[in-house]
């Protein structure tokens, strides 16, 4: 095998197999690897297994990478086992629309491309036979292409697996690397095996470091000549992966509905505890000394009870705007006076916030709107003001035209929104990571709430910074003239 470049000269659509013998021999090879995607605005997912996550942050912060920040970000996957199989993986069209939608994800999201390190001892717990292994590997060959911004290094224990897995992997990918260097592999015959051929009975062996480092010529003429007869397999592989599509898009759109469910699930769950804890005990305490309780106790228990059945009321009613507008219902508006809606709630929430709520602007202009839509959207916006500002600070609701719109703005002096804030307020969940989980209450869709409310009422809401510190969240809806 004739030595080649370094493996940071490695193509867009390069496929290497790596073998190592410890874990920790992978390291000198893969850091730098992994640091230039980093470095180059791309995705980097490494799958761990034989050695742990741990083990992988501990390699990549001694090469200086901040690993926080660019877990933080999405630039930086490090998934265990449990994480990379999923339903279906030992299927191989379900694992190839696995990879397709990994490489779509990171376009998305802003990267420049996509890099996998992956420990190929996975395969284990999947169950590949070394049939089935050179199949999977010999197909992963045709998804890195070099119109595609993507890498992939698969690395292959020779400490737990069979000498059979070995052999799949030498004759499945086009390129290994031998120490620091991307080496031509002289066994590779996946365009062979893709058309259906090969001698599956052929003895392969671990080239010995002689081999390795040989340079026949003849083998790597053969090389070339099976790289050539791959490329053409992989053309003709194109209109197969068209037909497969609208199936790729099926299975993307189950795995994102699984993911949505499970996270609605533990917030909503966690969320919910709270209040029903605190009704359960409440209830439970007047039941059973209710009688013999001061008046004051009992009072005080009842407040408690009406607070937190407040509380699961309103989650419960914020679940159903965001399912029921996520269908884009629309409302049949008519016309509304934000201020006349706004004016009976500030005495409530000076009372509720303790602080002082404050009402100006054009009192008289009207709204294409419904009553209740402007009070749950005030409502809420009120209600994040109060919980990411300090207290005592107070908090302002503007009414006022804007060209032909309505412009309704709640005003606090809060910890106000970065740039990058303003891309996800309004995602289901979110929350700012500039505060504790436990400094602020609910599900983190209020606002999301407040976007379907209004995009089913034709209007919009933006969010922008207060000077001199703060935000301001607007609320924008048709101006409607309104009749003395």
């Amino acid at each position: 095998m004739a030595k080649g470049s370094g493996i940071l000269d490695l193509k867009s659509g390069g496929h290497l197999c790596l073998f190592y013998d410890d874990p920790a021999e992978q390291a000198p090879a893969l850091v730098p690897f992994l640091k230039q995607g980093l470095d180059l605005g791309e995705r980097v997912i490494y799958v761990a297994d034989d050695s742990t996550t741990d083990d992988v942050r501990g390699w990549l912060e001694s090469s200086g990478i901040d690993i926080q920040r660019q877990e933080e970000r999405g630039a930086l996957c490090l998934w265990t086992r449990e994480q990379w199989l999923r339903p279906g993986d030992r299927d191989f069209d379900v694992k190839a629309v696995q990879f397709r939608q990994l490489a779509r994800e990171a376009d998305d999201s802003g990267f420049s491309g996509v890099r996998f390190g992956i420990e190929m001892t996975w395969a284990l717990d999947a169950e590949f036979d070394a049939d089935r292994l050179v199949q999977w590997e010999s197909t992963l060959n045709s998804l890195f292409d070099p119109r595609a911004n993507a890498r992939i290094i698969c690395q292959y224990s020779t400490r737990r697996l069979s000498s059979e897995a070995l052999q799949a992997a030498l004759r499945s990918h086009p390129s290994a690397v031998i120490g620091d260097a991307v080496c031509p592999n002289p066994y590779f015959e996946a365009p062979v095996i893709l058309r259906g051929g090969g001698d599956d009975d052929r003895s392969l062996r671990l080239p010995e470091t002689q081999k390795a480092h040989r340079g026949d010529e003849l083998e790597h003429d053969r090389h070339l000549r099976d790289q050539a007869v791959y490329a053409e397999s992989a053309r003709g592989r194109e209109q197969l992966d068209e037909l497969r599509r609208a199936s790729d898009e099926v299975t993307q759109s189950l795995h994102a509905a699984r993911a949505a469910k499970d996270e609605f699930l533990a917030l909503v769950s966690h969320e919910l505890r709270t209040p029903l804890t605190m009704i359960l005990g409440n209830a439970e305490v007047l039941q059973r000394r209710g009688k013999s309780l001061p008046e004051s106790d009992r009072t005080a228990a009842l407040d408690d009870l009406r607070t937190e059945a407040e509380r699961l009321s309103g989650i419960v009613e914020h679940l159903l705007i965001v399912s029921r507008l996520g269908m884009t219902e629309e409302f049949e508006a008519e016309p509304v006076l934000p201020a006349r809606v706004v004016e009976p709630l500030i005495a409530r929430y000076g009372e509720e916030f303790e602080r002082e709520v404050r009402l100006s602007g054009d009192t008289a202009l009207g709204a294409w709107a419904t009553r209740p839509a402007v009070s749950e959207i005030v409502e809420n916006l009120v209600a994040n003001a109060h919980q990411y500002s300090a207290a005592g600070e107070p908090i302002d609701v503007e009414v006022r035209r804007d060209g032909d719109q309505c412009r309704v703005s709640v005003l606090d002096r809060g910890i106000g929104v970065t740039d990058e804030e303003k891309e996800h307020v309004f995602e289901p969940f979110y929350r700012s990571p500039r505060v504790s989980q436990t400094q602020v209450r609910g599900l983190g869709i209020g606002l999301t709430a407040c976007q379907r409310i209004l995009a089913a009422h034709h209007g919009s809401i933006v969010v922008e910074k207060r000077e001199g510190g703060g935000s301001v969240f607007s609320f924008l809806l048709p101006v409607v003239e309104m009749s003395e």
